[in-house]
């Protein structure tokens, strides 16, 4: 699906009629939002499509224009910035007198007394100090350039020299060919509240300024919105230092601001207290006014409640209790914007979300909180785009077009496919230039666009630039690349000859294996295999939830029979020793594994992790291997060590052949010690003493290496042995973990403990 089209007009050499509603029908907002209620023909969608790749960054107000020949964003801007429907920088449109934090950042105004002419109104931030620091509303003006390019041709003029206020709003004047832009001012000194309005007429804007003064008890503050209802015969404000809204009457033939009320809210039973007003907006009838209230429930919790009052009972100053239609947490330091769409509904910004209010003249009010989601680092923030609202049920100024027109349209694709453009293009087109950055091909001069393939995922922008003879227009639409679904089969794995394998793809939603007849369910994420004789490589296409492939593959060998050989080899070791017995494994084929476990037998102990079983990749045709035992046996002793080989996933058989370890003799003289902390071994009074720094553990064995008694102490270790059993033991110490000592006993004399440190 497109996501929004735009269109830069180049030349123009006379104008056509073209739709009103769309004027304000794209909205560009907070950091790199957006929404377009545009369809591409001029009409509005009921429910918008967001947009995600045009560059902004505003904590609030902002304000985007389509001019009326295209129907398609043109212009858009925050108060500090303002850019083309492509996103571009105009020339002369950088550090403008606005800022980021002002409550309605500026309002685009078709001057209609030029063809292709925008003025600018920006009112004031007076929350936060711009880069300009400018206090005053300022009038700037941008205009189509004879080199294609929108440039801001007029800027920075003050309009009053007066300290402003962040709100501005305009309505269409009575006779629907002109408009009426009103400013507003606080004079705190005589307690005025003033409005000024300036006619945007045929001939310019009028000179004569209409000026319109209150006095009131309650003085807004600087910071806050104002609105037109559509009709353009009532005029709201909020104040962001209390609950009252100023209500006002309007009068388009004049300009003129009259019968002012004050309208403030009472505290509703869902409340401790409310603290003041923010958003604000009229429904399409103009019968009812919403606004936003930051308030303390009774929970404790503060929330950004949306309330609305009937404005046909509001006819002079008074307390009212509004009627709650919505409430969330606040995570803002000011409650909800609020704005009327083209579609007659109501939107207000909702954490990382645009929520909607559908039906909001009616008793059953439709609220949907997260109607719009913007993901990544795109998110409305506090702002919502300042708009002209009459300009959504009644024409434009009678225009004139004799420039190409039209729209394009291109679908949205997987990354690897190819994306199909459309394109319905009025005005006798004699020139014509598509391009594709990022696609392939880059760019094409035929009036019927290519096929445009993309290999990367992302937001890709497409552009034709036609000329007549009247000039040159240029339409963009964005395509989204999705990314394709990271699919996995898994690795590669053997099969003996005639087995069966369970296949199994991750990654996506829906799965086609092939070749499908060598499997029992091609459509399964795990289907099993037949009898496989051959090697054979299985491909799994995912297709994601997006409709997106995804592709992987398997291959499965087949191997054939074949023997594996376990060779135990011989070794001479020493009693007391940690001796290497070799093991030997031969396989004809690479691939697959074996699980060896070696004989146990009374004095050779095992060490990890040859204490268990072991299993061995057959990564080559050869492996040597290096078991380790302790040994612990008299000498001139043998012990025949057997290796039981069990296969894991091979087609092979096994041989084993055993080996012989033999302890060499002089097993009961004393043996070499190895000491890296204080111990001593002694007999005194028959029992065997183990004294150290630390924890000992001691083990006591006989002279063919089975264990007789075990003992574990602090400092010292007394073990009681048999008489019949001092006659030939092996004592075994071990202190802090890591050091064994080794001594061989001869009879009941401790000289027979003599020992030499290595």
């Amino acid at each position: 699906m497109p996501q929004f089209t735009t269109i830069v007009v180049f030349l123009l050499i006379s104008l056509s009629a073209a739709h009103a509603q769309t004027e304000y029908a794209t909205w560009v907002f907070g950091t790199n939002a957006g929404l377009t209620f545009n369809n591409g023909s001029g009409g509005i969608l009921d429910t918008p499509r967001v947009i995600l790749n045009l560059p902004i960054d505003t904590r609030e107000g902002s304000s985007t224009y389509s001019h009326p020949c295209v129907g398609s964003l043109t212009l858009y801007a925050m108060g500090e910035t303002a850019f083309d429907g492509t996103g571009r920088v105009l020339d002369n449109g950088t550090v403008l007198s606005g800022g980021s934090s002002s409550s309605q950042g500026a309002l685009w105004v078709r001057d209609v007394s030029r063809p292709l002419s925008v003025y600018l109104f920006i009112p004031p931030d007076m929350t936060d100090v711009s880069a300009t620091g400018t206090q005053h509303y300022t009038l700037n003006r941008a205009e189509l350039g004879a080199a294609g390019r929108w440039t801001m041709v007029e800027r920075d003029i003050v309009l009053d020299p007066r300290p402003g206020s962040e709100r501005i709003a305009a309505a269409h004047d009575a006779a629907g060919t002109g408009y009426w832009v009103v400013t507003q001012y606080t004079d705190s000194a005589v307690r005025n509240i003033e409005f000024v309005a300036y006619h945007v007429t045929m001939s310019g804007i009028d000179p004569v300024k209409v000026t319109s003064r209150f006095i009131s008890s309650t003085l807004p503050q600087q910071a806050g919105i104002m609105k037109f209802s559509s009709d353009g015969r009532r005029l709201a404000m909020t104040s962001v230092d209390d609950v009252v809204i100023g209500l006002y009457d309007f009068d388009p033939s004049t300009g003129v601001v009259s019968r002012q009320r004050q309208i403030t809210l009472s505290t509703l039973p869902e409340w401790q207290r409310a603290s003041f007003c923010y958003g604000l907006s009229f429904t399409s009838s103009g019968n009812y006014l919403y606004t936003s209230v930051r308030a303390l429930g009774t929970d404790g919790i503060t929330r950004s409640s949306i309330v609305r009052l009937s404005v046909p009972l509001l006819n002079f100053d008074q307390t009212v209790a509004p009627e709650l239609i919505f409430a969330t947490t606040l995570t803002n330091p000011y409650p909800a914007a609020l704005q009327l769409g083209p579609n007659r509904k109501i939107y207000f910004t909702f954490n990382d979300n645009v929520g909607e209010m559908a039906y909001t003249d009616d008793f059953g009010v439709v609220v949907t909180s997260m109607a719009h989601r913007f993901p990544g680092i795109s998110q409305p923030r506090l702002g919502l785009p300042t708009c002209i609202e009459s300009t959504f049920p009644r024409p434009t100024p009678v225009l004139t077009c004799d420039l190409p027109s039209g729209t394009i349209s291109a679908s949205d694709v997987c990354e690897g496919g190819c994306t199909v453009i459309t394109q319905n293009i009025q005005g006798s087109p004699t020139q014509w230039l598509w391009s594709f950055p990022g696609g392939r091909p880059a760019v094409s001069t035929d009036s019927i666009p290519p096929r445009v393939c993309y290999d990367t995922a992302g937001t890709y922008i497409i552009t034709l630039t036609v000329r007549n003879n009247a000039g040159a227009v240029q339409i963009a639409d964005t395509i989204t690349v999705r990314s394709a679904p990271d699919v996995d089969a898994g690795p590669n794995v053997s099969i003996c000859v005639g087995g069966q394998l369970d296949l199994s793809a991750s990654g996506a939603v829906t799965y086609r294996w092939s070749p499908a007849s060598l499997v029992d369910d091609p459509t399964s994420a795990t289907p099993r295999t037949v009898p496989l004789t051959q090697r054979t490589v299985f491909v799994v296409e995912g297709t994601g939830s997006d409709g997106c492939v995804g592709v992987d593959s398997v291959e499965v060998s087949v191997l054939p029979p074949h023997t594996i050989t376990v060779q135990v080899e011989n070794a001479n070791v020493q009693v007391g020793d940690y001796a290497v017995v070799p093991v030997t494994v031969t396989s004809a084929q690479v691939g697959g594994s074996v699980r060896l476990t070696l004989s146990e037998h009374e004095g050779l102990v095992w060490q990890a992790p040859w204490n268990t079983s072991v299993d061995i990749d057959l990564d080559s045709t050869v492996k040597v291997l290096s078991p380790v035992a302790l040994v612990l046996l008299n000498g001139d002793t043998s012990r025949t060590v057997n290796a039981n080989a069990e296969i894991l996933d091979t087609c092979a058989t096994t041989a084993v052949r055993s080996g012989e370890v033999h302890v060499e003799g002089c097993a009961l003289s004393a043996r070499r010690i190895v000491l890296t902390q204080p111990l001593t071994v002694n007999i005194v009074d028959g029992q065997l003493v183990v004294t150290g720094d630390g924890s000992i553990d001691v083990t006591v064995y006989d002279h063919v290496g089975r264990s007789i008694t075990q003992a574990t102490g602090h400092h010292q270790v007394r073990i009681t042995i048999e008489t019949e059993n001092l006659r030939q033991l092996f004592v075994v110490a071990r202190s802090g973990g890591h050091v064994l000592v080794k001594y061989a006993i001869n009879g009941l004399q401790a000289s027979g403990m003599s020992s030499r440190k290595l």
